[in-house]
């Protein structure tokens, strides 16, 4: 007679680094903290790493990892920051996941895309290399690769999934809004899905061209109030809520709540602690248990299909719309007039890819045996311990088994360029509500990088092109427009290249 809980927490910030130097800035607006990510951390990524937990008394029961008794994704940006910067957190997120108390055949984490960009707005290429970097990233972290993976934003098409699949991931979690209709194990087809009693309490096939995938669909009505509401105030109260939910589901049901895992802690202070109340109420019911999607897949294989809206997301109606176009989602009234940049922006950065691209394949052919498939693996490069390792990348991915030093250096050159050009397009430049956010001028300023890299290896002078676009761009505060303009134009299209570029990279090794 038992019934599952899954609680998932979507842990992500973006990479926060001078685009020129790698180096973190500090950010005005998190004062007293050096950056957001310091102030999260101290908000939410610490305290969820030792949760306390009081009695009825108010006194200290015990500390508790959240993270090890919950399902969870980390966007690699986060995670590089966090080893950097916060060690002691890492390891406790590294331990919790490698060990959860979920069951001990699948990891309790899901993959993440590498740069959190809308994927089905990418180019099938650029998809296929953040696919395959956020793989990469998490198997070096956690020892194996994920079973699952979180879609930024839960974005979704077909050509999506297709990748995924063929990139060995069996099941994506999405929310309840974007099913359009289900079919059971005996062919019976419902479009009204309100009707549908325990939508969310079971995963779902969804068939492919080319096989299929399995769906969990997280219960949004549930999630809204933990991540909006005021829930949070009463960790008894709402893990009560949960026990009573699931025990009215049939026996073997799931019920999936899925919210940012800032919602811990930043969203709501001492959301931490009521996480945790809500994890001991679950634990000490005999008849419900906490799972994770990929144990409760192993024991409950999709029966019933899932047929899914065209094209969606969890903070978009529209779909996509929100990361590409003028629709007014996440705005203010009063900004609205400002929201066109959504499209230029995307136009601006789609530019400076495809104007790249071309040049990128013929010069890193050179020093290549196919370029794009080098950019897939390239992160093995990067996060290479030994010369071993790095002999091994360039004796698997090289043109010849032998390289002089110069090609390797033009090559590693050549593969961070596609670096700044992938991490352009992190979502956070469009979410908000004007293009003078640090988020969107971050992204501009990845672009800008992959413009000098390209003056330098190319020869391939986009400079004026780039500040004329620039300069077709508007903002609703314009002072910090003019700011940001500032140090994104470059201040003398004409300079010789040896002044403009001064991009190299460090020998490994």
């Amino acid at each position: 007679s038992m019934r599952y809980i899954c609680i998932h927490g979507h842990f992500y910030q973006p990479s926060r680094e001078e685009p020129a130097s790698g180096k973190w800035l500090p950010q005005e607006s998190a004062n007293p903290f050096f950056s957001w990510n310091d102030r999260i951390a101290a908000d939410c990524y610490g305290p969820n790493v030792t949760a306390r937990v009081l009695d009825d008394s108010g006194s200290l029961r015990t500390v508790r990892n959240n993270l090890a008794s919950m399902s969870v994704d980390f966007g690699p940006t986060l995670l590089t920051w966090l080893e950097a910067k916060e060690p002691l957190i890492y390891e406790s997120i590294v331990k919790a996941i490698r060990h959860s108390d979920l069951g001990g055949q699948c990891l309790n984490a899901l993959g993440q895309g590498y740069h959190h960009s809308i994927l089905p707005l990418l180019s099938p290429r650029d998809r296929r290399t953040e696919i395959a970097w956020g793989l990469h990233d998490f198997s070096t972290r956690f020892g194996r690769k994920p079973k699952g993976f979180w879609l930024p934003e839960c974005a979704v098409d077909l050509d999506t999934l297709q990748e995924l699949q063929r990139q060995g991931v069996a099941y994506v979690v999405l929310s309840s809004a974007q099913a359009a209709c289900v079919v059971d194990q005996d062919g019976r087809r419902f479009e009204n899905l309100d009707g549908i009693e325990g939508l969310t309490s079971r995963p779902y096939r969804v068939s492919l061209k080319h096989g299929s995938l399995t769906v969990f669909l997280y219960d949004a009505a549930l999630a809204h109030p933990i991540a909006f509401g005021d829930v949070l105030n009463d960790g008894v109260r709402f893990g009560q809520t949960l026990l009573e939910k699931a025990r009215e589901l049939k026996e073997g049901a799931l019920l999936c709540v899925a919210t940012d895992g800032e919602s811990y802690g930043h969203h709501h202070r001492f959301g931490e602690m009521a996480l945790a109340r809500i994890i001991d109420e679950i634990k000490t019911a005999d008849d419900v248990a906490l799972v994770s999607f990929g144990e409760y897949l192993l024991r409950h294989p999709p029966t019933w299909e899932v047929e899914l809206r065209g094209e969606s997301s969890w903070s978009c109606i529209h779909g996509f719309e929100r990361w590409s176009r003028c629709c007014g989602c996440g705005a203010e009234p009063a900004r609205l007039g400002g929201y066109d940049w959504r499209t230029q922006l995307r136009t601006i950065l789609d530019w400076v890819r495809d104007s790249l691209a071309p040049r990128f394949e013929e010069a890193a052919g050179d020093v290549f045996r196919d370029p794009w498939d080098a950019r897939d693996h390239y992160l093995e490069l990067l996060g290479a311990a030994n010369k071993e390792q790095v002999e091994r990348f360039w004796g698997t991915y090289g043109k010849r088994k032998r390289l002089a030093e110069a090609k390797r250096g033009r090559g590693r050159l050549l593969l961070e360029m596609q670096r700044h050009l992938l991490a352009m397009y992190t979502s956070c430049g469009w979410f908000f509500e004007d293009i003078s956010r640090v988020e969107p001028v971050q992204n501009l300023k990845h672009a800008k990088q992959a413009i000098v890299i390209a003056l330098d290896e190319l020869k391939l002078d986009l400079r004026s092109d780039f500040d004329k676009r620039l300069m077709g761009l508007t903002s609703v505060d314009t002072k910090r427009w003019e700011q940001a303009q500032s140090e994104l134009r470059f201040s003398t299209p004409t300079q010789p290249l040896q002044e403009c570029c001064e991009v190299d990279v460090e020998p490994l090794f």
